[in-house]
């Protein structure tokens, strides 16, 4: 048993995020069930998707209700005659829950009047697009903000760069609190790569399809590439069923039709997380440089596969967008360019070939580097010691 453990093995903490879980948010899977280390978790959630990807955790499923009860009480929250759903406050007391994480900032809006109706503390947890995307869809979310700011004891985000967007949308600095999520290193196996530079240059890029991800740039800096040594590209992710989504996988295609590079293009779709991590072993290079996009949508602190391919041993080319530069160390632990700049991306592509032959010294320094601040364990007890400073033990 951890000495940090001992006395503190029941504490009740509940999560909540509306439907779990989207295939794309492993990260959230694990950050619950890295915690089950020091706390009992439920999630509370209003339906379940990918229960058999996403499972191992307790669930508290408002769409378990008889279709009768569900129309009931959200009758009675339209009506304004209760704050929440009745279900939710009942599971929160009858499992003696002491404190309540919501994820994402526009649902912690919700979530705080969750935890007053309960009477325990709230915390919450902000990722990107509720930083930017969503205050900028609606101007009525910066008043909900506002008072969910008030209501909420802790603000928990990624990296210097969050923090200060958080501020900016009117958090107390004292509630923010920097907490980045971790990586499970037993899972990724160290690899550092090597390249002859005779053998064609295998790149990876790894997203789902959204402009805040950069695709049609980084296949822009591929095909410049491309014109000084051969080069193979494969390409996991595709689009949700969002307009949004779609759009950028049409883009992505179109870009791929005007620089002619569909015969260096293998598309994959979405894989497993483990067949992803796996993908590390074969490439060389793995391509991400993130942007704002023109609705607001950013990584707001940085992608999980950055951290994770870095830690594989990857070489990574990103950008100095939001907290990337907390991961990647601009020519220590891989390579950064100004943000949706091509010329510079092209520049730092360039660098990554031309600097192999210390790719083994900079994937040693990655690893140590997310080793050091980014172990899914140690975030973990972290976490669980917020969870204790919060509701005062």
């Amino acid at each position: 048993m951890d000495d940090e453990n001992s006395g503190h093995l029941c504490l009740p903490v509940a999560h909540y995020h509306p439907v779990w879980l989207p295939g794309t948010m492993t990260w959230l899977h694990r950050l619950v069930t890295d915690l089950q280390r020091y706390c009992d978790n439920i999630v509370i959630c209003e339906q379940i998707i990918n229960r058999e990807r996403f499972g191992h955790v307790t669930l508290r499923d408002f769409s378990s209700l008889p279709r009768i009860l569900r129309y009931y009480q959200r009758f009675l929250k339209k009506t304004g005659l209760v704050q929440s759903l009745p279900f939710y406050i009942r599971a929160l007391k009858k499992d003696r829950i002491k404190l309540l994480h919501s994820h994402f900032g526009h649902i912690a809006v919700q979530g705080c009047k969750m935890a007053d109706d309960a009477r325990i503390p709230h915390v919450a947890s902000f990722y990107g697009l509720d930083l930017h995307q969503v205050p900028a869809s609606d101007s009525r979310w910066k008043s909900r903000y506002l008072e969910m700011f008030a209501q909420t004891r802790r603000i928990f985000c990624e990296g210097e760069h969050m923090a200060k967007s958080i501020e900016g949308l009117g958090c107390p600095v004292e509630k923010i609190t920097i907490h980045p999520l971790g990586i499970d290193l037993d899972r990724v196996t160290f690899h550092p790569v090597t390249w002859d530079g005779q053998e064609p240059l295998r790149i990876l890029i790894a997203a789902s399809f959204r402009e805040k991800k950069g695709i049609p740039l980084a296949l822009k800096a591929v095909a410049a590439i491309r014109k000084i040594l051969p080069v193979f590209v494969t390409i996991i992710g595709d689009a949700t069923p969002e307009s949004v989504s779609q759009h950028e996988k049409k883009r992505i295609h179109e870009t791929i039709k005007q620089l002619k590079m569909k015969d260096i293009i293998d598309f994959r779709g979405y894989l497993s997380h483990d067949e992803m991590l796996n993908e590390a072993r074969f490439h060389h290079i793995f391509l991400s440089p993130s942007i704002h996009a023109q609705d607001g949508d950013s990584e707001g602190g940085a992608p999980v596969g950055i951290i994770e391919m870095s830690a594989a041993g990857m070489m990574v080319v990103s950008s100095r967008h939001c907290d990337i530069p907390g991961v990647i160390r601009h020519e220590e632990t891989g390579w950064l360019a100004e943000e949706g700049n091509l010329e510079d991306l092209i520049t730092n592509l360039r660098k990554a070939v031309d600097h192999r032959n210390i790719w083994h010294k900079m994937a040693k320094a990655a690893r140590d580097h997310i080793s050091a601040h980014f172990d899914a364990r140690t975030q973990a007890l972290k976490l669980h010691r917020h969870y204790l400073e919060v509701i005062g033990e």
